[in-house]
């Protein structure tokens, strides 16, 4: 018995989603500072899941090292913690963490730039601008703590949901054409 496939036929939810995220992304680049208190929040309370899952783990003696886990477990929990009581602190401790993303991004960038020929003009850029916004993450510290991590959250969710509008344009126009082909 032989199956057949349909085409895939663009859902008006992939629209919705990259409207949605374009409207998100927008709004996030407006206000940053919300949205940098947003991602703090986001980060605490997966911070507190994972902590709560590890003490499971340990409790359970589902692992071959309950010690480890039950102190990662305490450890991500109260941070957790402390994040949702300090946001502003958390934000900053947010911020110091992709300075440091950046800074071993950027290392990394120059080193395959060095060791591969492939694109390294264009590794070398990034690598470049990956170390320079590691720099201004921590030098501009306390005040980068509050732009940083919301305009971050504002181009990801702009570029996902440019993302998906393109891929629904596409799809659409390949579902139209193919249609108009039978």
């Amino acid at each position: 018995m032989m199956t057949q496939t349909r085409p895939f036929s663009p859902s008006r939810w992939l629209l919705a989603y990259g409207i949605l995220c374009l409207a998100v992304g927008v709004l996030a680049l407006i206000w940053p500072a919300p949205a940098s208190l947003a991602a703090v929040t986001f980060a605490a309370f997966l911070l507190l899941i994972s902590g709560v899952g590890a003490l499971g783990i340990a409790i359970g003696r589902h692992t071959s090292h309950p010690f480890y886990d039950a102190m990662l477990g305490m450890l991500s929990i109260a941070v957790g913690i402390w994040m949702l009581v300090q946001p502003v602190e958390g934000a900053v401790s947010l911020t110091i963490l992709l300075a440091i993303w950046f800074a071993g991004r950027g290392l990394l960038e120059l080193y395959s730039a060095v060791k591969w020929p492939f694109r390294r003009v264009w590794m070398v850029v990034m690598g470049v601008l990956n170390l320079a916004l590691a720099v201004l993450c921590v030098t501009l510290l306390p005040g980068s703590a509050l732009i940083v991590p919301g305009t971050l959250l504002a181009v990801s969710f702009f570029v996902s949901g440019m993302g998906a509008l393109l891929f629904y344009s596409s799809a659409k126009s390949s579902t139209s054409s193919m249609q108009s082909a039978v």
